[in-house]
């Protein structure tokens, strides 16, 4: 069982078994109290069965329910004191059964009067331990609570502000050491994902700088022989070793275009941290479409006579 889902049952358990003693001593006292509430309520009973004595005429059954009485009756000092009435009243002695009338009234009244302390006593003992079993439910409620809150949610909290803070690209945060728990996996896992990130990243900042240094020093190298190509071409062209007929001008004059197109293309590269840095403004202007495949037939004639294959561009209206 992992260590928070273990601490929340522990505290369950503990929560019940506090509030269920605590309730079951409460039933225990309420069992108690009920019992002496009926005895009472017995007691008021006979003494109007009693009281009765002397406006009942079916003698018999009055004896008979006194003796139902008599057998239920607790201690053994009541039982004497109501069968000593039922004799006298059975032998129909009137004076001797007021004495016995008196003397079961008595000890009735002192019944009652050791009953009903009891019965508040009772009374008290049920509503103390039912408000500790209750005390006990709200403070165990109150207990898990504040343990899902420290060891959960303020926990997953901080970790959801790490992510974002990640997310956006801040990374100023310190790793800790996650708690060995549910929540300190999530930790672990989310902290390992990080680091590898972090470290993934700084491998491609590191390739990325090899890659300028290799592009900045390939295009400084390639810069000085297009410089050269293209100086050589232009003393051909101006006729430093000659005349030339018209169709070696041509090809010249294309070599001289491609070159010019590799040297601006050279010299973008080298301005390669400024597109990195989208610092490079785009030049947007209307070109006519027959100039770009005219030129390209041009680069391509060379090519396109060396391997005896004509290329032709088609004009649609």
């Amino acid at each position: 069982m992992n260590p928070i889902q273990f601490r929340i049952s522990a505290i369950i358990f503990t929560i019940l078994i506090g509030s269920g003693a605590a309730f079951g001593i409460g039933a225990f006292e309420y069992l108690k109290l009920r019992e002496s509430n009926r005895e009472l309520s017995s007691s008021l009973e006979m003494r109007n069965l009693v009281d009765s004595i002397y406006d009942r005429k079916d003698k018999k059954t009055l004896i008979d329910e006194l003796q139902e009485f008599r057998e239920r009756l607790e201690p053994e000092e009541r039982k004497m004191a109501l069968s000593d009435l039922i004799q006298a009243y059975s032998n129909s002695s009137w004076s001797l059964l007021k004495k016995r009338i008196d003397h079961f009234e008595s000890t009735e009244r002192k019944y009652a009067e050791y009953l009903r302390p009891k019965i508040k006593f009772y009374e008290k003992q049920v509503m103390y331990f039912s408000l500790i079993g209750l005390g006990i439910i709200l403070i165990g409620l109150i207990g898990i609570r504040e343990y899902v809150g420290s060891a959960v949610f303020n926990r997953t909290l901080r970790l959801g502000k790490k992510m974002m803070d990640f997310l956006n690209g801040r990374y100023s945060y310190k790793f800790e050491v996650p708690k060995n728990d549910e929540v300190g996996e999530l930790e672990t896992t989310f902290n390992t994902m990080a680091q590898r990130v972090l470290h993934n990243m700084e491998e491609l900042e590191a390739l990325d700088r090899a890659k300028s240094e290799f592009l900045s020093i390939a295009s400084h190298e390639l810069r000085t022989p297009m410089t050269s190509i293209k100086g050589s071409l232009g003393l051909l062209t101006s006729g430093a070793f000659g005349d030339l007929d018209v169709e070696v001008k041509n090809m010249i004059g294309i070599a001289e275009k491609e070159t010019d197109r590799l040297i601006r293309l050279i010299n973008e590269i080298l301005d390669l941290a400024k597109i990195e840095a989208r610092q490079m403004p785009m030049k947007r202007s209307w070109v006519s479409l027959d100039t770009i495949i005219q030129d390209c037939l041009k680069g391509l004639e060379g090519l396109s006579k060396s391997s005896g294959v004509p290329l032709t561009a088609i004009r649609t209206p």
